[in-house]
């Protein structure tokens, strides 16, 4: 999980780059009457919960393969008679359930997709901020 906080940051960053280029480089060159303020916050609210949802996914699913990789290796170590064997992949299966349960509501996971949302608006800012004097119509875009 620890080597997707800086996937889901690049990822994150990527969403406000490319949303600030489309706004600004289409919209902003193209459309005047998408050139307005109420337009931009609504991108910046989409660059936002596209964060929220690109990292979310990711980090939720990073940590159920975690748990499905952690019980293959498990279940591969398990040796002795067929009756404890058996009982024993039943732990197991009880186990992975459990723990994919938890891996899906993890406050971890929504702690770091919160975060995520901060740092695409951010990002999206940013580039606003750099990208608005390259247009024709959303010079003045956000200020």
């Amino acid at each position: 999980f620890n080597q997707g906080y800086l996937f889901g940051f690049f990822i994150t960053v990527g969403i406000a780059l490319a949303l600030a280029l489309i706004y600004y480089f289409v919209c902003g060159n193209r459309l005047f009457k998408w050139s307005k303020v109420y337009v931009w916050i609504i991108v910046l609210a989409l660059a936002g919960g596209m964060g929220y949802g690109v990292t979310y996914s990711y980090a939720k699913k990073s940590l159920i393969t975690g748990v499905e990789k952690r019980y293959t290796k498990e279940k591969g170590r398990i040796e002795g008679e067929a009756e404890y064997v058996s009982q024993m992949h039943k732990e197991l299966d009880k186990w992975k359930k459990e723990w994919t349960r938890e891996a899906k509501s993890n406050p971890k996971v929504i702690y770091f997709s919160l975060i995520s949302v901060f740092y695409a608006m951010l990002f999206f800012f940013i580039f606003s901020l750099l990208f608005k004097k390259h247009t024709v119509y959303a010079k003045v875009i956000p200020f």
